[in-house]
């Protein structure tokens, strides 16, 4: 297809008369019709034009196609065109391993959260004791400071570090896994 073919094609597709394009382009009418004729080409600055009110690019209006009858329509970049969700999924399928450290991190707060519940409830039932006059000679010499945190602490103590444990095995054997896929890519 020659440049005035095309450019008479996507006219008559977009709806648009030569009188409108001419007038949107602020050339006569005329010249319209002698570029569509191949009589003569439009300057520099109405080809971009005219590719931009069409949405195809400046290189599918000049060159010469004889095969193809459709337009390429423009398209942004690749990163342009994908949204956050996409390169977020895109990124995940290549990096999925960096989930370990959400393992990590989890059973870290984990166990700060268990340190500072065991310190808030030593002080609370040191305070508590104390206030209402207990005294531990008095209750056999059983401490209880001793005796709670330790058996109710050690399941999620336990949980945590197979959590962090587990972080860390993903990243380990996960970036090994990835690599070698990496290298079979390559070969």
């Amino acid at each position: 297809m020659t440049f005035g073919e095309k450019l008479q094609s996507l006219r008559q597709r977009a709806g648009m008369s030569q009188d409108a394009l001419a007038e949107r382009l602020q050339v006569s009418r005329q010249a319209v019709s002698r570029w569509e004729r191949d009589e003569t080409m439009p300057e520099t600055d109405k080809v971009v034009a005219l590719a931009d009110i069409f949405g195809v690019t400046t290189d599918y209006l000049l060159r010469l196609q004889l095969e193809q009858t459709k337009p390429e329509e423009k398209q942004p970049p690749p990163q342009e065109r994908k949204d956050w969700v996409e390169r977020f999924l895109a990124f995940s399928k290549r990096k999925w391993y960096l989930l370990g450290w959400v393992l990590i991190a989890w059973g870290v707060l984990d166990l700060v959260q268990l340190a500072l519940f065991y310190l808030a409830y030593r002080g609370m039932l040191g305070g508590f004791t104390g206030l209402i006059g207990w005294d531990m000679a008095e209750m056999g010499g059983v401490n209880l400071l001793d005796v709670f945190p330790a058996g109710v602490l050690l399941f999620p103590a336990l949980y945590a570090a197979v959590k962090i444990a587990a972080g860390v095995l993903v990243l380990y054997f996960g970036k090994r896994h990835a690599q070698k896929k990496r290298e079979e890519e390559m070969q």
